[in-house]
């Protein structure tokens, strides 16, 4: 629920915290930070656009892949 009223928040305008904007910003920060590491292309322009529509430069079938790989749960096999 936290990240639910945190985009509500950031889409009316009302700020917060250092770590607030950051969290509403985490895909560009995300971004530029896999760039840096010298990530592949489609990595980077998913973190940026993953919780936004989905950019030309990245397939229909490798956007949903990545989606799904997004939700996913881990499940410890401990």
């Amino acid at each position: 629920m936290g990240r639910s009223v945190a985009n509500v928040l950031g889409r009316l305008g009302i700020g917060g915290s250092a770590r607030f904007v950051d969290y509403l910003d985490h895909g560009r920060i995300a971004a530029l930070e896999l760039d840096r590491a010298g990530a592949e292309p489609l990595v980077v322009a998913f973190a940026l656009h993953h919780h936004r529509d989905r950019p030309q430069e990245i397939s229909r079938e490798d956007w949903e892949l990545l989606q799904a790989a997004d939700r996913a749960v881990l499940v410890s096999s401990s």
